[in-house]
């Protein structure tokens, strides 16, 4: 039944303590031999594996690095906006100033101007 001369040994001891068909059964069931991986292709895959990830740790360190670059960069943008909100609020304080100035100095203009127009209908 098998065709591997190591595995020989094994069906003839599985025959004569379980017989010929339950043997056979057991046999077809065991995997091929070439196909099972041994130690040495465990430390090869490792080995592969290992320096796969130290090229992908690679990759992430630089992809790391730009990041950290583009952070810096959107902290300059936010010190700009920064300044750029005190511009526009003392900007907007400078209006309110004025307008202040102008809401009071257009408020004495009427008021000076109701004067004369009152001062002269009591002339007339």
């Amino acid at each position: 039944m098998p065709a591997q001369p190591e595995s020989a040994a094994l069906y003839t001891r599985l025959q004569e303590v379980l017989g010929p068909e339950p043997a056979a059964t057991l046999m077809e069931r065991l995997p091929d031999p070439q196909g099972l991986a041994t130690k040495n292709d465990l430390k090869e895959l490792g080995s592969e594996l290992r320096a796969e990830m130290g090229g992908i740790n690679h990759r992430l360190t630089a992809i790391e690095g730009k990041l950290e670059g583009i952070d810096g960069q959107f902290e300059k943008i936010d010190a700009r906006f920064e300044k750029i909100d005190d511009r526009l609020y003392d900007f907007h304080e400078s209006l309110r100033s004025y307008a202040r100035t102008f809401v009071i100095a257009q408020t004495a203009t009427v008021f000076g101007v109701s004067g004369i127009v009152l001062g002269i209908t009591q002339l007339l």
